[in-house]
């Protein structure tokens, strides 16, 4: 709720640039003056902050507070074109305080509203409660947006298991074809199974693992993700997976634990680590959304006994793959959209003391962060702060091998510098609840809808349905849709079909053999979600194989393993696409996007090295006058 709404003097056109965090106040400090311009404020400022536009640039610095006048000199909006705006320092912060470079011309001033929200205590340890600041985008009327927290976010690098620092040496080109495919469908029945696991016994988990582990030898996560907890902070790596909910590290000591991309988490060198007990939130969460299965300490009689016993979990995957530990809380360390960092307190995750994969999955990782929509969830977790909301950007295959792609936390964070955001419903699916369902009404090829049946894409209980999955490479199809589907690209192909495929598991190829790559072109595809027609690229639909001495075109698509079987879109067809969970209006939202240009890896652009410069002149000019 706002607790006050003010005017102020600023150019209306200027834009904050990944600024957000800066302006923030203790809510007992911030002193406001009634005239119809604010005269006054007392700020306590993050770190340097760059704005432009209006025809004209700057940068907001500090060292502690001070009070900052925005006034004209006639107490009235200014329209000159060469007017500039009438600023000064308290001279009893000067030296000390808030200072603003303005570089070149403003177009002119005008009011506009600020609304302030005190925001969760927990965010800055050192306030005992905050404010924040918005802009407003009209001089008489209050925003109309969400509270202030949900307008914060941050980012975090996604590394590709082929990316150079992830494999000791490359793959050929078929065998990383063929390695997709294997993982893709493993993933699919994996996945397939994992609804029958949270109602399941040991028994019938050991069967459901026995049934999937001689399908293939290896299939690590397909993407990791940064992560720091604790404090100090300990960095570490873990595959992202949006079907599965709990968050988890190895521990030391870890008796059972696999090899690790860096040293395990150390509980003891964390001043923030707490362990959970069963009468926690957290933990009574995990167990109403499993069962005592999953929270194996969680069942003794008395009240007196649950506050005695720490919350334990034994948490399965379908191939077998399991983690077993404590779930515990600690401090989260993010990174903001304009590189500070922020910390989430009383994090909670799985702190792993025994953990197994005969498929590898967590190969190349610390652990694993779970993206599913249970309430455990990283996003659930971390959205409570800033917003529910995530989103990627995934960039294409060639990329991937030396470039990261980006994910971002937070309502603001997620449609950060997008554009033509598309968005279709999520769907619920009670005895499925983990993944991200969304309705599919056609498949078209070329422009002309296929002949499919719906019901061939309709959930029924802990099968079929649609769903979005970025661990899965290759788009898994319901097997009579599927058919459809080949059928009609194939009609409509130049080449000559190569059947069967040299490729195990890439099924549906044509050979290209003397075709320059650049003159390649198949049937477009395009997948109806509701309200959304999703265009795939040519990239998203086919691969090109070259190896072995076979150049084959194959679509990226694979069957799934029965029929009504699920139907997921994998992330090649996700690849140069933003693509948004918003969980909090139960919707996903995709755009069309060069993911590289959101790339982490990328070089720096000129406006980051502009805003770099700026930063240390704006130091060099604090320090000057301190």
């Amino acid at each position: 709720m706002p607790v006050s709404v003010t005017q102020t003097l600023i150019a209306p056109e200027v834009e904050m640039l990944r600024c957000e965090r800066l302006l923030m106040a203790p809510c007992n400090s911030s002193t406001f003056r009634s005239r119809q311009y604010l005269r006054g404020t007392s700020l306590s400022l993050g770190r340097p902050c760059l704005w432009s536009g209006g025809g004209a640039s700057g940068m907001f610095a500090h060292r502690s507070a001070a009070a900052l006048n925005f006034a004209p000199s006639n107490d009235r909006p200014q329209t000159d074109s060469s007017a500039r705006p009438h600023l000064s320092l308290d001279p009893r912060a000067r030296g000390s305080g808030l200072h603003l470079l303005i570089a070149g011309q403003p177009k002119h001033l005008s009011s506009s509203i600020i609304i302030t929200a005190c925001i969760r205590p927990s965010l800055l340890a050192r306030e005992s409660k905050l404010c924040a600041f918005q802009r407003g985008q009209n001089s008489m009327a209050p925003w109309p947006l969400a509270p202030w927290p949900q307008r914060l976010g941050w980012l975090a690098e996604l590394v590709h298991r082929d990316h150079e620092s992830r494999l000791a040496q490359q793959l050929p080109h078929g065998q990383r074809a063929e390695r997709d495919a294997k993982s893709s469908r493993l993933r699919a029945e994996e996945l397939g199974a994992r609804g029958q696991l949270r109602q399941s016994g040991a028994s019938a988990r050991r069967a459901l693992a026995q049934q999937l582990r001689a399908r293939v030898d290896t299939a690590p996560g397909e993407y990791v993700m940064s992560l720091a907890v604790g404090t100090p902070a300990q960095h570490f790596v873990g595959v992202i997976d949006t079907g599965s909910d709990l968050t988890w590290l190895q521990c030391a000591p870890c008796q059972a634990c696999f090899e690790q991309a860096n040293s395990p988490f150390l509980p003891q060198n964390s001043s923030t680590y707490s362990a959970l007990p069963c009468t926690a939130t957290q933990c009574q969460t995990f167990r109403r959304e499993y069962n005592d299965e999953w929270v194996t300490s969680c069942n003794p009689t008395s009240s007196d006994d649950l506050r005695r016993v720490g919350c334990r979990y034994s948490y399965f995957y379908a191939d077998f793959s399991n983690t077993t530990g404590d779930f515990v809380t600690d401090t989260l360390t993010l990174q903001t959209l304009d590189g500070n960092e922020t910390r989430v307190a009383d994090f909670a995750f799985g702190c792993s003391r025994r953990s197994f994969s005969p498929t590898s999955l967590f190969e190349g990782s610390d652990g694993l962060v779970g993206l599913a929509q249970g309430g455990i969830s990283f996003p659930a977790q971390v959205g409570a702060v800033y917003g529910d909301v995530f989103s990627y950007c995934l960039v294409d295959s060639d990329r991937a091998r030396s470039q990261s792609s980006t994910m971002y936390f937070g309502a603001e964070a997620a449609t950060f510098n997008v554009s033509g955001l598309q968005y279709t419903p999520l769907i619920s699916n009670p005895d499925n609840p983990t993944f991200y369902y969304v309705g599919l009404e056609g498949i078209a090829v070329d422009g002309a809808p296929l002949a499919l049946n719906l019901d061939w894409f309709a959930i029924n209980r802990s099968r079929g349905g649609v769903f979005l999955d970025s661990g899965t490479t290759l788009t898994i199809v319901e097997p009579r849709a599927l058919q459809v589907l080949v059928r009609a690209v194939t009609e409509r192909m130049n080449y000559s079909r190569v059947d069967p495929s040299p490729f195990e598991g890439l099924d549906y190829c044509w050979n290209v053999r003397g075709e320059y790559m650049a003159d390649l072109r198949g049937p477009s595809i395009v997948f109806n979600f509701t309200g959304v027609a999703y265009e795939l690229a040519f990239e998203n639909a086919y691969l090109l194989v070259a190896d072995r001495g076979y150049r084959l075109l194959c679509l990226a698509m694979a069957p799934a393993s029965e029929d009504g079987a699920f139907t997921i879109i994998g992330n090649i067809q996700q690849r140069n696409f933003h693509v948004v969970y918003d969980r909090a209006q139960n919707r996903i939202g995709f755009a069309k996007k060069d993911c590289s240009l959101s790339s982490g890896s990328r070089s720096r652009s000129f406006p980051a090295l502009a805003f770099i410069l700026l930063h240390f002149l704006v130091l060099a000019f604090i320090q000057g006058t301190g």
